[in-house]
């Protein structure tokens, strides 16, 4: 595993300076309750339910005016790490509410997180699910969009599936040709898709509520090409803010992969990593698209001190940190892994990874909080690039085997469980 690490990481990873705390298409589309009740469902054991006539379309997303291009570096900002050790609680956190996604060796499950049973089985274990690397619930907390069939091209049949936090379909399901895999939402209405064999990433916004389609076909030549499907799992795509206009990808230089931020209408770079990339984790949008965080890690030998780097979509840097408190004597490399933002906007939960010697470190949870200018690392063990989800109200964060309670710094063991793809919030 350590080999393997190290191999992910010369290649780059994202880096902080913390204060640790130990304790998912027909082209004709059915309206109707009616039609949709003959509809294929998820699996054959599916609990999926159909909704009720009239559902409750999100309202559009706000453009944002266009930013100057501004390519900005910014010095190092003190961050003060601590420890603060989780302790171990019984059952659930009491004040947890919503439902939580989780791809398991079952399917994908949708567990209520206040009674820990399951709502339903969206989707069987002989429907393939990739193990995202990407949150699949949107912004809002209000959808779940997952993919169901296998991966790659071939005749499966597939489909996209939108439900809500009890597992209702909220629109009718559907599937495209030139689709593969989906990355997420980059609003309340529009799912992001990478286009179907695509390896110059080229990718698909698709609105699953009024059924439009927009081909993002990338406007830059640079883009770190990988022939392997397998990879688009991963991170070598292009990530969109709310407006589709401004795009975060990995880029291909002389010396190593390197992170850009580009306007698209003005192609024109807004900003570049001076350090390499990790092309298999990759970086997070905050809830409202105004800003990005991104995890990079120095080139040469070790040991290696990454940063993690928050960038407006401005291209103007904002937070700039590293990781050098969090190291130790016997492991003098450190680094982050998979940032993800708390609903508010105001915190970034992220793996620490530390390492040196043969001997493997846990990877351990850790929080920003850029108000206070704090890390802190709670010691609740993890794995390299399992993604974070956190609760609706920002109050717990999970990695779909542990729950930890920020209010007290307990964690709470949920059970043997896969990866978790999203937290949804109570259905109104």
């Amino acid at each position: 595993m350590k080999t393997q690490m190290l191999l992910a990481l010369s290649m780059g990873i994202l880096g902080l300076n913390l204060s640790a705390s130990c304790a998912a298409a027909p082209s004709a589309q059915p309206t109707t309750p009616e039609d949709l009740a003959q509809l294929p469902r998820t699996s054959q054991d599916s609990q999926v339910q159909v909704p009720p006539s009239g559902t409750d379309i999100p309202p559009k997303h706000t453009p944002y005016p266009s930013p100057t291009a501004t390519i900005t570096q910014t010095p190092l900002q003190v961050f003060h790490f601590k420890e603060r050790c989780a302790i171990l609680g019984s059952a659930l956190p009491p004040d947890a509410t919503g439902s939580l996604a989780l791809d398991t060796n079952e399917g994908l499950l949708l567990i209520d997180m206040q009674s820990g049973k399951r709502i339903a089985t969206l989707m069987g274990a002989d429907r393939y699910v990739f193990w995202s690397y990407f949150p699949l619930v949107s912004p809002g907390a209000r959808y779940l969009a997952f993919k169901e069939g296998p991966p790659g091209p071939g005749d499966a049949v597939r489909w996209l599936h939108v439900v809500d936090s009890a597992g209702r379909e909220v629109t009718p399901p559907t599937w495209q040709p030139e689709w593969d895999v989906v990355t997420g939402w980059t609003d309340e209405t529009t799912i992001e898709i990478v286009a179907e064999s695509s390896i110059d990433g080229t990718m698909v916004a698709f609105n699953p509520f009024d059924t439009s389609t927009k081909i993002l076909t990338p406007p830059f030549d640079d883009f770190a090409q990988f022939p392997d499907p397998e990879w688009y799992s991963r991170a070598p795509i292009v990530l969109y803010d709310p407006s589709l206009t401004i795009a975060a990808y990995v880029a291909v230089e002389t010396h190593g992969l390197f992170y850009r931020l580009w306007d698209v209408p003005r192609h024109s770079e807004l900003w570049r990593s001076l350090f390499l990339a990790d092309s298999t984790d990759p970086p997070s949008w905050s809830p409202d698209g105004s800003k990005i965080a991104f995890s990079v890690l120095p080139s040469g030998d070790p040991p290696f001190t990454g940063q993690l780097t928050v960038v407006g979509r401005d291209g103007i840097v904002s937070v700039s940190v590293d990781l050098s408190s969090a190291k130790d004597t016997a492991q003098p490399s450190v680094a982050a892994s998979m940032p993800s933002w708390s609903p508010q906007g105001d915190r970034i939960a992220f793996w620490i990874m530390r390492w040196g010697t043969d001997v493997d470190t846990p990877v351990t949870l850790a929080i920003i909080d850029l108000a206070t200018r704090e890390v802190t690392d709670y010691c609740v063990e993890g794995g390299y690039n399992t993604l974070i989800v956190w609760s609706p109200d920002g109050q717990h964060v999970t990695n779909g085997h542990r729950v930890l309670s920020l209010a007290d710094s307990t964690v709470y063991e949920l059970g043997e469980y896969g990866p978790p793809l999203g937290w949804l919030a109570p259905s109104e």
